[in-house]
């Protein structure tokens, strides 16, 4: 047994192996805090291929699971990392997001190869719960989440002042693009949602405005791109309305 950036490895394996390069690997049992082990990635080779999406993750709390590291002992040895963990009552902040999840549950992996993903995951985002699932896609990781979204913690996030006139909450599906966790991908976080709006009252002139009873099919497309600093927003209300608005370097410059 031994330590490991604050977390204990037990059933640890440690031998040379030549990958093609000489290398050294270490596999082992983790037990700690998932803090510990996310800072163990974040101060690794591995943080050299993921760009800056390690430094915006923050995870905290309890976890166990399996480690694997595979460190390069000369030119052409192998580097690569993975970790295999169960979380129960972690918190987790995507600071590139501005987003905070607590009660985080749920089996996450992270390797240089796929990024974050996760086959199942329960967590809270605004206080309200939801389900989640993260995989690799062609230009990063997607996140696709479901629950209940209240109107006015929306507004707090996106502070958007057009949602002022909505009051209420309703079940939303969602799917979250991350940009790119090497660092020559796309650097474009891409949201898109939809809704059936039940549950939601809109105070809007008709034949927009409706009562909380009634369902308008809602869907959304935000794509906030952190290279040319410009971000889109479409938004389409069944088929009675469309918005679209562009922000560059955080000022409105164009609304359709």
């Amino acid at each position: 047994d031994g330590l490991l950036e604050g977390n204990r490895i037990s059933d640890t394996q440690v031998w040379l192996s030549r990958e093609p390069g000489l290398t050294l690997a270490i596999e082992g049992h983790m037990t700690g805090s998932s803090e510990a082990a996310l800072n163990l990635l974040k101060h690794s080779p591995v943080a050299n291929s993921a760009g800056d999406a390690l430094q915006q993750l923050n995870l905290t709390g309890p976890m166990q699971g399996a480690i694997a590291l595979r460190v390069p002992l000369a030119e052409g040895g192998a580097s690569w990392q993975e970790v295999a963990a169960q979380v129960d009552n972690n918190h987790l902040d995507l600071a590139g997001l501005n987003l905070d999840l607590s009660e985080v549950s749920g089996g996450l992996r992270y390797s240089n190869e796929e990024g974050l993903t996760s086959e199942a995951i329960a967590a809270k985002l605004w206080g309200e719960p939801i389900s989640a699932q993260i995989s690799k896609s062609d230009v990063g990781n997607l996140i696709k989440v479901q629950g209940p979204v209240e109107v006015q913690a929306l507004n707090r996030w996106l502070k958007r002042p057009e949602l002022n006139y909505a009051q209420g909450r309703a079940q939303v599906s969602a799917n979250i693009q991350l940009p790119s966790f090497k660092a020559e991908g796309e650097r474009i976080l891409k949201l898109d949602f939809t809704s059936d709006l039940r549950g939601v009252g809109l105070n809007l002139p008709a034949p927009l405005g409706k009562p909380a009873t009634e369902p308008l099919a809602f869907t959304g497309a935000i794509r906030l791109d952190k290279t040319t600093q410009e971000d889109t927003y479409q938004f389409t209300f069944g088929s009675q309305a469309e918005l679209s608005m562009r922000r560059r370097a955080g000022k409105l410059d164009a609304v359709g």
